[in-house]
């Protein structure tokens, strides 16, 4: 059996891409001979830097990146200049220099060398445990005995020779020791063979794994760089690998420390959710708490500081190893267990838990939602009577005006006429941050999801809109936002706006819109004692990394001349792609009817959040 995987690795030769050198046009035979040529003509070494500065695989994706956009912008001097100037900056910043996410894109289109770089990492480290192999290898004597205990006479020579091995377990092979003899040797050196087949074991099952993480990463690559197609060359034959693409890709950037600094840092997200957790330890106090895609742990670790007995922390993303160290410097090891893979694959160790906490959520709500895995584990672990955490997220439609027109940019651009990349914004959703005073109607409530009932297939679902005009004027756009409850199963959809810019807000006493009806708020339940909060993510309060999702009306359609109290009435259709559940699709029809005039308006848009 071929274990050593020669023959996928000379398939793989036989398919080297010409790639192009990092300082110059000239094109190489393949990705290895352009390192190798950027090295001895330059003087630029690509694996000396990644080991210089601790680089892993997507820090050399934006060190090629960095370069190349550092090369063609780089004007005067020669070449082996820039090269210089390049290192001595990368060196001098530690990294920093080309730390922008934005990096990760390709510099140049179709770049054969970042196709190509995992499986260069790869061997380069390979490499590097070969040279350190050599230094600790037995003899070649020794090698023909695998398995086996070696002859006293062949073990007196070995001894004789005085022969030597290093390294972490390594066994001095000389003279017995006082009171010992040749077999003694003879036993120890069986024990050093053994230890090295054993070893060898598991750097080949290393390899192995090393081999599908590179495939993977080696078509997210390629997709980034659009030379892979849906179904197109390189996909699977049974047609799977669409799946297991879009889940690697999803979970790779989870693992990237930028994804978590960002939802971190924004304290309207994390505040709310220390607060709901925290402001409740008396209900966490002695329970079973599942976390559901805990990144860095920090849900977990609210929930052990709340007073929970044992907290359960599952992410199939990298991130994991780094929670663990979280868990452990902030005292908590004792209580959180973080488990790494897919909630619904890997064993937790409890057969039942009496809370789930996930912060699921993606852009528009469900873009990159992981909520059919939270569905899994809830219907796989809740106890009786158990609690989802959050247990509420409305979803909101609300009309938006253009102060600045912005799709006339494309009108003139530099004295260029843009004008047919007008039509670009109508079809994609845009997720940015809107003006508060940019909102033309109120916020109207277009379905409310109950995480204890809802199943995988209402999230796919149309639901009907009427929203009453608050500001005269034109309708440039329609803006989604959703909010956030906790323990706030009985509770309505907070009011607009729904916190002050620095707070969540209780659910007590608040009254809300929904659908532009008044409902009142009854207070928590003393029961069970727990306080119901929620955090919003509409323009009318403060800013979050989900921003908001704006959807652009065709500007033939828009309705203008609009008064206050008219209405805008119609139905949002929201569904998951079919190739990539993650992304999203949305279609909105509507009409508005100015009531002065009786002037009608509409349409029909289809969007993609992707």
């Amino acid at each position: 059996m071929d274990v050593t995987g020669e023959d996928e690795w000379s398939d793989w030769e036989d398919e080297d891409i010409p790639a192009r050198s990092l300082f110059e046009d000239k094109l190489l035979p393949s990705a290895k001979e352009a390192l190798k040529y950027d090295s001895g003509t330059y003087d630029f070494d690509l694996f000396a830097l990644r080991t210089k500065l601790g680089l892993d695989f997507y820090g050399c994706v934006k060190l090629v990146n960095y370069v190349r956009t550092e090369v063609s912008s780089a004007s005067g001097g020669g070449r082996k200049d820039v090269a210089a100037g390049i290192e001595a900056a990368v060196i001098a910043s530690k990294g920093e220099a080309f730390a922008d996410e934005r990096f990760l894109r390709p510099a140049l289109e179709d770049d054969a060398l970042l196709l190509s770089l995992e499986e260069l990492l790869l061997q380069g480290d390979n490499q590097d445990n070969d040279e350190d192999d050599a230094t600790t290898a037995p003899e070649s004597g020794v090698q023909e005995h695998k398995g086996g205990v070696l002859d006293d006479a062949t073990a007196a020579s070995r001894a004789g020779e005085g022969a030597t091995r290093t390294g972490p377990s390594s066994v001095t092979l000389g003279e017995p020791a006082e009171g010992g003899n040749a077999l003694d040797v003879s036993a120890a050196a069986a024990a050093r063979i053994s230890e090295l087949e054993m070893e060898n074991a598991r750097l080949r099952e290393a390899l192995q794994a090393a081999d599908a993480r590179m495939a993977g990463a080696n078509r997210v690559l390629r997709s980034l760089a659009g030379g892979e197609a849906e179904g197109g060359e390189g996909s699977d034959e049974e047609g799977s690998v669409a799946g297991v693409d879009n889940d690697s890709y999803y979970f790779r950037g989870y693992a990237h420390w930028g994804v978590h600094e960002t939802m971190l840092t924004d304290t309207v997200r994390t505040g709310g959710y220390e607060r709901a957790i925290c402001d409740n330890a008396a209900f966490f106090k002695d329970k079973v708490v599942l976390d559901v895609g805990c990144g860095t742990g920090v849900l977990s670790c609210f929930a052990a500081r709340a007073g929970a007995r044992k907290v359960i922390g599952v992410d199939r993303s990298d991130i994991v190893v780094k929670a663990r160290e979280v868990v452990r410097a902030n005292g908590f090891d004792g209580v959180v267990t973080l488990v790494q893979g897919k909630v619904e694959d890997v064993d937790i160790g409890v057969s039942k838990v009496d809370i789930i906490i996930s912060e699921w959520m993606g852009y528009c709500l469900f873009y990159e939602s992981m909520l059919p895995s939270v569905l899994a584990a809830r219907d796989k672990y809740l106890a009786k009577g158990g609690v989802m955490l959050p247990d509420r997220t409305p979803l909101f439609i609300q009309g938006w005006r253009d102060p600045d027109g912005r799709l006339q940019f494309w009108d003139n651009v530099h004295g260029l006429d843009y004008s047919s990349m007008a039509d670009l914004p109508l079809d994609e959703a845009s997720v940015e941050v809107v003006g508060r005073s940019d909102m033309v109607t109120e916020r109207c409530l277009c379905r409310d999801f109950n995480h204890e009932t809802v199943e995988d297939e209402d999230l796919d679902f149309e639901a009907p809109f009427e929203m009453v005009v608050t500001k005269p004027g034109t309708v440039s756009g329609l803006v989604v936002s959703f909010d956030t409850g906790f323990f706030a199963k009985s509770d309505p959809p907070p009011p607009s706006p729904p916190c002050p810019p620095d707070a969540g807000i209780s659910g007590t006493g608040a009254e809300a819109k929904a659908g532009g009806k008044e409902q009142s708020t009854p207070p928590p339940s003393t029961a069970t004692m727990t306080v119901a909060s929620w955090f919003s993510t509409g323009p009318e309060s403060r800013p979050t990394h989900w921003k908001q999702t704006l959807l652009w009306l065709r500007p033939s359609e828009k309705p203008e001349g609009l008064a206050e109290g008219d209405a805008i009435a119609g139905r949002l259709s929201l569904h998951r792609n079919e190739v990539n559940p993650r992304e999203l699709g949305l279609t909105v029809t509507w009409t508005a009817t100015q009531q002065s005039t009786g002037r009608t308006f509409g349409g029909t848009q289809k969007y993609s959040v992707c």
